[in-house]
C-alpha cells in the first residue's frame, strides 16, 4: 500500500483508496474493496519498493505471495525491501511466503532484501539458516544503498 495522506492508503492489490482510522494506521486491517489483508504499508525509495510490515502482523504465506505475484507482473526486474522495524514475531507461514517470493524474484532477475530485523526474529533466521538465503541489512538505508549502488 502506498501512503497517500494521513489515514489514507492505497491497496497495492486492487489500487483503491482505503480510509484508515487512526487506530488502524499501525496494525493490519482488510481492504474493504478486495478483502486483501493490509499487512504492510508500501512506498518507493530511490526506485525500490519498501514494504513496511506492521507490527504483530498475522500475514501468512498466501498474503505474502500475492504481493510477490504483483511485483512480478508490474516490474521487469522487481526489487523490494521488507522492512521489519518494530516486528518482534513472524510466523513460519509468513517466512515460507518470504522464501517463495525471494525465489520467484530471483528467477526473474529481481531481488528481495530484509532490513531492521528484531534480535529475536534474527535468532530464528540464523537458527533456520535463512540468513544465508536472504540479504539482511541492519537498516533501510543500507538496504536501499545496496540496490542503488549494485
Amino acid at each position: 500500500m502506498e501512503k497517500t495522506d494521513i489515514g489514507q492508503v492505497q491497496c497495492l492489490l486492487c489500487s483503491k483508496q482505503v480510509a484508515l482510522k487512526p487506530t488502524e494506521l499501525f496494525r493490519e486491517t482488510r481492504c474493504p474493496h478486495c478483502d486483501a489483508l493490509l499487512w504492510f504499508r508500501h512506498r518507493t525509495v530511490q526506485g525500490v519498493m519498501v514494504l513496511d510490515v506492521v507490527p504483530e502482523t498475522k500475514a501468512e504465506n498466501l498474503d505474502v505471495m500475492r504481493v510477490g505475484e504483483l511485483l512480478l507482473r508490474t516490474e521487469a526486474n522487481p526489487k523490494a525491501i521488507v522492512n521489519l522495524d518494530g516486528v518482534k514475531f513472524i510466523s513460519s507461514s509468513f517466512i515460507a511466503g518470504l522464501i517463495a517470493v525471494h525465489r520467484r524474484l530471483k528467477a526473474a532477475e529481481g531481488r528481495l532484501a530484509i532490513c531492521s530485523v528484531h534480535p529475536v526474529v534474527m535468532e530464528g533466521f540464523v537458527g533456520a539458516r535463512l540468513d544465508r538465503l536472504f540479504e539482511i541489512f541492519d537498516d533501510e538505508e543500507s538496504a536501499v544503498s545496496s540496490f542503488v549502488n549494485g
